[in-house]
């Protein structure tokens, strides 16, 4: 996991099996220098101390799924904070709220300023994750989140939050409705905490074109108003090389499909999907079956993830208009809504990627902003501006 010029690598065999994690920090000519390794206060071998691992400032987030910590393998997470000299300490223990053999809590974890979020896909008969919160000292366990009755669709396989969202992956959902994509299909589950604190689910997300057997849900990452959710079989079925999908969340809160991403040399089992992270703009995807550099050596690729990128406002001449041009990254936009100074001036068809102002007054400079519209209800998405002149 990394953030910034932290890095975090977990290593679950290392340390005679207890395990152990390594702390790297970028330094100025961009090399990067291990700076710490991290080893659990209360060994426990074969417990996969840093079999999951995620960082946000000054804090980082290890999980340990085999831990026998209230119960054997029952599971742990750990916080770690950096200090003002650069050495790492533990700041508290995460565990569930009555922790339970074999629940494999630890087995996801994720963290973003005050807030983690730790799967536990064995636990009981439902599966669950749990939201922690700190108020800067202390961490409290402040939810637990389900999906379905059934712990055996791996609920808190996958683990992600934002801000005042949370995302769940649940790879082995079976969609039985009718006209749904049945076994092993896949979901991910959107939570908000509201203004209580509580955390109740938003949304349950299925792809739009998924199938059976393509575990959507095997992964999910989150940043802000983007999520990424892996389908590790994705794009056939059952042994298929993998997707991704790409949601993006409007003004008004409604998550929207906005792209399928596939690898453009994708083969069967490839598992593109299985692991996903996502910041500024981009997402870094994981491929592990990937052949290229020999049976099963793996790969990742970087894909970006924005609605609109690269808008130009191109200056007009005396008597002719400003042209303004864009690359459009969408997936599934209903169209796009062009604002002149804030000022909504057109809306255009989806899949369009040029407009020329004819009403713009000649000595006079204009920011322009292109917004994609997502979704049924036409939600504005980000928009991307940038300035133009007419002579």
């Amino acid at each position: 996991a990394i953030q910034g010029d932290l890095a975090i690598i977990g290593a679950p065999g290392d340390n005679g099996g207890e395990g152990s994690v390594y702390i790297f920090e970028k330094e100025a000519d961009g090399t990067w220098t291990q700076t710490a390794r991290y080893v659990a206060e209360f060994p426990d071998a074969g417990g996969n101390f840093g079999c999951s691992v995620a960082i946000s400032g000054e804090r980082a987030i290890i999980g340990g799924f085999l831990k026998d910590d209230g119960a054997t393998d029952a599971g742990a997470a750990f916080i770690i904070l950096r200090g003002p000299t650069g050495s790492w300490s533990r700041e508290a223990t995460l565990l569930a709220g009555v922790p339970e053999g074999d629940a494999n809590f630890g087995h996801s974890v994720a963290i973003s300023g005050d807030r983690a979020i730790v799967g536990a896909p064995e636990e009981g008969s439902d599966a669950a994750a749990y939201v922690f919160e700190t108020d800067g000292s202390t961490w409290t366990r402040a939810a637990r989140l389900e999906g379905t009755t059934y712990a055996g669709n791996k609920f808190g396989n996958s683990v992600a939050i934002s801000g005042d969202w949370a995302a769940v992956g649940e790879p082995n959902y079976n969609d039985y409705v009718p006209g749904g994509a049945g076994y092993n299909s896949g979901a991910a589950h959107l939570f908000q905490r509201d203004a209580a604190g509580g955390w109740p689910k938003a949304i349950k997300l299925l792809p739009s074109d998924v199938l059976a057997h393509e575990h959507f849900g095997i992964s999910v990452a989150m940043r802000g108003d983007r999520l990424i959710v892996g389908s590790g079989q994705g794009d056939y079925g059952q042994y298929g090389p993998g997707s991704a999908y790409v949601f993006a969340l409007s003004a008004g809160g409604v998550w929207t499909e906005m792209q399928k991403v596939i690898a453009r040399d994708g083969a069967v089992s490839d598992e593109f999907g299985i692991s996903a992270a996502v910041d500024e703009g981009y997402a870094v995807i994981g491929s592990r079956n990937d052949d290229d550099m020999g049976s099963g050596s793996g790969s990742a690729y970087i894909v970006g993830v924005k609605d609109v990128c690269d808008v130009i406002a191109t200056d007009g001449t005396l008597n002719s208009r400003v042209r303004i041009t864009w690359d459009d990254r969408c997936y599934s936009e209903t169209g796009f809504r062009i604002y002149r100074d804030d000022d909504k001036i057109i809306d255009l068809n989806p899949n369009t990627e040029i407009y020329e102002d004819f009403d713009a007054e000649p000595g006079r400079t204009y920011e322009y902003a292109v917004v994609p519209l997502l979704g049924s209800l036409s939600e504005e998405g980000l928009p991307v501006s940038d300035f133009g002149w007419h002579s």
